[in-house]
């Protein structure tokens, strides 16, 4: 579309709706449009963010998942591209994820063809021990999600 610029991205370590780690990829820079129970904008480019909050899904836990900065007893910000890439209108991306949740590593990468755009290098934190997948939408109209798969390798890959 190019009428909307909010966020895409998926959950991984998705124990509940309370306690899950997100990837949320963010076009522009935004100010939530509802500023109770605080105000919370949003950065461009994506962030990787642990959800371990202690009153699960509301208006506290909506903002704090569309706020950039830390939120205590919410969301807390794991990891943040620097170079403030936003995703483009009409462009298909392939999004991998690498977790292992037993030593804590967790790698997104993001590729428009063959490019490599975002990298978060190696993130560590072992708060969620494994979980369900999934994708990630907050407000954003027409994504198209496709050729989604994963696996667990028994060996760690090399990067």
């Amino acid at each position: 579309t190019d009428t909307d610029d909010d966020f895409v991205g998926f959950v991984f370590g998705f124990q509940s709706s309370s306690r899950f780690y997100s990837v949320m990829w963010k076009q522009v820079e935004q100010t939530y449009w509802w500023p109770s129970p605080f105000r919370s904008v949003a950065p461009t480019g994506l962030q990787i963010k642990l959800v371990d909050s202690a009153t699960g899904p509301g208006p506290l836990l909506r903002n704090a998942l569309w706020h950039g900065d830390d939120t205590p007893g919410q969301v807390k910000v794991l990891w943040e591209d620097e170079n403030k890439i936003g995703w483009t209108d009409f462009t298909a991306y392939r999004w991998v994820l690498r977790h292992r949740p037993a030593q804590g590593l967790i790698r997104v990468q993001i590729f428009e063809g063959e490019t490599k755009i975002i990298d978060s290098g190696n993130v560590i934190d072992r708060t969620l021990q494994g979980g369900r997948l999934g994708v990630l939408d907050f407000s954003q109209e027409n994504v198209i999600w496709s050729n989604l798969n994963y696996r667990c390798n028994e060996t760690m890959p090399l990067f």
